[in-house]
């Protein structure tokens, strides 16, 4: 019986030498169940060791494109989900906040219960609608914005000059800012007219927080949002990257 890492490590080698595998070989080289060579894949290409496919995987392609909404929520999602939670708690009564588009800001919403006269703005169509639910289940009273703009099917979101125009009427409390990566000095993303909408909300709220997972540390992004000193706080799963900075607060969970 093969353990975990020996299955890990046989599925890479088989791509690297033939590029391509599927789950029914694999299933029946290692001896094991179908749904336990899927979990194998699926675990691999959240490391970015591979990319799955319709039964089965390629070797992994290093690249710097986004991937779609309904792609990424998939994606480190207990560690998205426990970003969103801790996040949620810097929210109360009679705040004006912004919330960005991404995957983590996308849970914020799941937490929050008892909050009143609230006003949530947003580019997110996903988040709008998430927060809509919130209203409807009267978990809180207020209103939810959703911002003008071109809309932009593969992230759920609106951008572009009417976006970038209609944050200019707001004044927050908050901003909810997520990335696409993040080093030790500078905050990125994908997407020049995302980036712009991100950047023109810090401008005017009175607190920026960073939401992002580790999986996110220096990957290959175009885009630069904002230095990293520039955000209040950081709400992460991992451990504090910049050390000189003792007005960044840096929340890290993991639990």
């Amino acid at each position: 019986m093969f353990t975990q890492e020996e299955r890990f490590k046989f599925i890479l080698d088989r791509l690297e030498l033939k590029g391509r595998v599927t789950v029914n070989e694999l299933a029946s080289i290692l001896n094991v169940s179908k749904e336990t060579i899927r979990k194998d894949l699926t675990t691999l290409e959240n490391d970015q060791k591979l990319l799955r496919t319709h039964g089965g995987a390629t070797k992994y392609q290093k690249t710097n494109q986004e991937l779609v909404f309904n792609k990424k929520i998939n994606k480190c999602k207990k560690e998205k989900k426990l970003i969103a939670k801790r996040a949620s708690k810097f929210i109360s009564n009679n705040q004006i906040i912004f919330v960005d588009v991404g995957t983590t800001t996308y849970y914020l919403s799941e937490y929050l219960h008892d909050i009143s006269n609230l006003t949530v703005v947003t580019s997110s169509i996903s988040s709008c609608m998430q927060f809509n639910k919130a209203v409807e289940e009267e978990r809180i009273s207020g209103q939810v914005v959703m911002l003008p703009g071109i809309t932009n099917p593969e992230q759920h979101s609106v951008k572009g000059a009417m976006t970038i125009e209609a944050i200019q009427n707001f004044k927050f409390d908050i901003s909810f800012i997520s990335c696409g990566s993040f080093n030790r000095y500078e905050v990125l993303d994908f997407d020049l007219d995302e980036t712009v909408c991100s950047r023109q909300a810090m401008t005017r709220s009175n607190r920026n927080i960073l939401l992002t997972d580790e999986s996110k540390l220096n990957k290959e992004c175009y885009y630069k949002i904002s230095d990293l000193n520039e955000f209040d706080d950081v709400i992460t799963n991992m451990n504090r990257i910049i050390e000189t900075n003792d007005q960044l607060n840096w929340y890290c969970v993991r639990r």
